[in-house]
């Protein structure tokens, strides 16, 4: 009935217990007439008379195949707990009701620079005080310490920054069993690099503000999918007329007078390129219709956690001018740019020219 794998230790067991007279168990595996394998718990207590003579033995066997699945089992999920808090990039701390250690990973003593010396001990308090020369603001650290495990349900997040440059994220939470807390864990995580990354954007991101603030020329933002005016800058303001709430409830063919025109070179701008448009006619608040140059380029923006593909329009000039660039016949040019129904279409006669208020070679 025994496999074989385990008959050795039925006679070692055998064997030991003859040579010294005290109760000992050995597990091992049998198969059963079905062929299902079974663990069994093998107990022996020696039998000895009142003169102290061995009589025998007393055996007794009993089937421990759950038991014996049970501990396996929890073996895997330990081994697979501890696997994991080693494999994690945050250094994890748990810590008992009684404030001693339960458990701790690799990670938590190279973040923290401890020695596994003070971790032997399992309490928290002695790690707490190496721990606190390293910190920027020791007290305030401390004191939410205290206040968690004065608050066993309460959760907590925090940055901690260290004398050295360093920063971390600290979590912690009530470890539970069941409905039970039964302890704390700590996480910690390295978010140095991370955090010299959004500042670095976030001064980048100021610098560029403040220039497109200052800009002489108008910038005119909208989104390339819904034509949505998003931003615009100062100049823009001024020279629309429109407030800055105005122009974000507009759209980009709200301010042109031949949106058409631009329609033509938005799939050029959402390709990457950078387009030049010489001529086109725009108009303001109060209805005035009025000439500009226009360089627009188009850009992936993430706005309220979504990112959208944007367009931007530069003037790059304001056209006083109109009918003095590249006009008609009366003006020593080719071709005439201010008609709003054919831009760049020939004028040489008077009765070809454009009927355009802004053109003032008529």
């Amino acid at each position: 009935m025994t496999v074989p794998e385990d008959k050795h230790i039925l006679n070692e067991h055998h064997h030991d217990t003859h040579k010294e007279l005290i109760p000992r168990s050995i597990a091992f595996r049998i198969r059963r007439k079905d062929g299902k394998i079974c663990w069994i718990e093998h107990v022996c207590q020696p039998i000895i008379d009142d003169k102290g003579l061995f009589l025998g033995v007393r055996a007794s066997n009993r089937d421990i195949t759950i038991r014996k699945e049970t501990t396996e089992n929890l073996k895997g999920t330990l081994s697979l707990l501890h696997a994991t808090l080693e494999s994690t990039t945050d250094g994890i701390l748990v810590v008992d009701k009684e404030g001693k250690i339960s458990s701790f990973n690799k990670k938590f003593l190279k973040m923290w620079h401890i020695p596994e010396s003070i971790m032997i001990s399992r309490y928290d308090d002695q790690a707490l005080t190496f721990v606190l020369d390293q910190l920027q603001n020791p007290e305030k650290f401390l004191a939410k310490v205290r206040e968690l495990y004065n608050q066993p349900d309460a959760e907590s997040y925090d940055i901690l920054s260290f004398k050295d440059g360093r920063i971390f994220e600290r979590y912690s939470q009530p470890q539970k069993i069941g409905n039970s807390i039964v302890g704390r864990v700590w996480s910690f995580r390295n978010i140095t690099e991370r955090k010299r990354a959004q500042d670095k954007l976030q001064e980048s991101e100021e610098k560029y503000r403040q220039l497109f603030v200052a800009e002489t020329d108008a910038i005119i933002v909208f989104d390339a999918k819904t034509q949505q005016i998003v931003d615009v800058n100062n100049a823009a303001l001024h020279i629309y007329g429109h407030s800055q709430k105005e122009f974000l409830n507009l759209k980009r063919r709200d301010i042109s007078v031949d949106p058409s025109i631009f329609e033509n070179s938005l799939q050029k701008v959402l390709s990457g390129n950078i387009v030049e448009i010489p001529l086109l006619f725009h108009k303001k608040k109060n209805g005035t219709i009025f000439p500009v140059e226009i360089s627009t380029a188009s850009f992936t923006s993430k706005a309220n956690s979504r990112l959208s593909r944007c367009s931007w329009i530069r003037i790059a000039r304001l056209l006083s001018s109109p009918g003095r660039r590249r006009g008609c016949s009366l003006c020593r040019s080719t071709h005439c740019h201010c008609r709003q129904d054919a831009p760049g279409r020939p004028c040489h006669s008077p009765s070809d020219r454009p009927n355009c208020p802004l053109c003032s070679c008529r």
